[in-house]
């Protein structure tokens, strides 16, 4: 019997529920797993794809990093001046400062 004879007379035996007859549950399952999957690899299997190539390619994260680096480099120097204003006192203790 093929799978699509099979899948036919399933679907034409139905339960008191509305839901088909299963002879064979393991059949059924590994029918509904495999369909589950296929339909996820339709759905979301280029959008994997293109993700994974992203990861592998794009450098757009350290390129943003080198540019950020001078940025954050001139707000802690700003951050250190005015804390040094406030307070009066030297930023690294030296211990022999007092």
């Amino acid at each position: 019997m093929s799978e699509s004879t099979y899948m036919n007379n399933q679907h034409n035996r139905q339960s008191l529920g509305g839901l088909p007859q299963v002879t064979d549950p393991e059949k059924a399952y590994a029918d509904m797993t495999r369909k589950d999957y296929m339909d996820f690899l339709n759905d979301y299997g280029q959008f994997e794809k293109d993700l994974l190539n992203k990861a592998q390619t794009d450098t757009s994260l350290i390129d943003a990093a080198r540019e950020d680096t001078a940025v954050a480099s001139g707000l802690s120097a700003g951050m250190a001046d005015r804390n040094a204003s406030r307070f009066g006192v030297p930023l690294v203790w030296r211990g022999n400062d007092f």
